[in-house]
This record gives C-alpha cells, structure tokens and sequence, in this order.
C-alpha cells in the first residue's frame, strides 16, 4: 500500500497517477514544438511522491546565485536527467490532486517542467523563445500551470522535480 497521511477525516495518498496517453495543452499559451518531443509521453504511470522523485536543485542556485533557466537545462542534460525530469502530464496529475497534496509534497514552491520546454508558436514568438512549463499555487491558493522563458533569471528556490533511478 503506498504511503499516505490521514488530514481530518480524509486519507491523502502520496501516489499520483499519470495518463501517458493523454495529450495536454496549456490554455494560454499555443505550443509550438517541444524541444524534447520522443519524451512527451514517457514516465511511470504511477509513483510515489514521497519515494520515487527528489528535487533538484542547480549547484549556483544551492549557493544563492540567480541563474538564468538555459543555465539549469543545460545542467540536466549535462548530468542525463532531462529523461527523468517531469512533464506536462506529471505536472496536470500533481495539480488534479489538488492544494493540500501539492503544499503537503513541494510545499509552496513552483516545480519546473522541463521535459516539455517548447518553442512558442511562431505567431507569438518573434525571437525563438523557448519556455518552460511550471506548476506553482497562487495567492489565492489555486494551483496554476505557467510558463517561463529560458532567458529569464531562475530564483535560487526553483525546483525540478526528477524521478529516481
């Protein structure tokens, strides 16, 4: 049985379950291409959020450096964890299990998607911007899924979430 946590009357689990089938869009934003388009539907079907995932974190930004978001997918490249970061599809079950999962897992940081970074469509993207989906909560306490340009400055508490072995 995975593990889970009782919270009042409700036992929250920790395993999400991800449709690899599925195709997923962003509302506000028209994907061009993925730069990583053989990965869009692999990952497990299922994991545990508690066992299967660790967050990574790049050695400037452990420092407090801001870095630039190029900086940090280089770095999963370089290391060979690009396959193992997580995608839209990861990212839109984490959000169906709602607030209290994510605050429970990540706490109230935005987690970057990086295996589904996309060229925006070319008629709203003039300089071959490439973006990154992330998952974050708002003031409001809704979670939202968003993007960020590479060239933007990654704060020193953006995390990847990247699945184990």
């Amino acid at each position: 049985m995975p593990p889970q946590i009782l919270i009042g009357n409700s036992i929250m689990s920790f395993s999400v379950k991800v449709d690899r089938t599925k195709k997923v869009t962003i509302n506000n934003h028209l994907i061009g291409r993925f730069k990583f388009p053989k990965l869009q539907d692999t990952g497990p079907k299922e994991f545990d959020s508690r066992e299967e995932m660790f967050l990574f974190v790049h050695p400037k930004q452990n420092k407090g450096y801001n870095i630039t978001g190029k900086e940090v997918l280089d770095s999963l490249c370089k290391r060979k964890l690009i396959e193992r970061c997580f995608n839209l599809q990861d990212g839109f079950s984490i959000k169906e299990k709602g607030v209290v999962f994510f605050q429970t897992v990540f706490g109230d940081i935005p987690i970057f998607l990086f295996k589904s970074a996309f060229l925006k469509s070319p008629e709203l993207n003039k300089e071959n911007e490439i973006v990154v989906p992330f998952l974050y909560m708002d003031s409001c306490n809704i979670l939202r899924i968003d993007t960020r340009s590479l060239k933007e400055k990654w704060e020193w508490n953006y995390y990847t979430p990247i699945f184990s072995g």
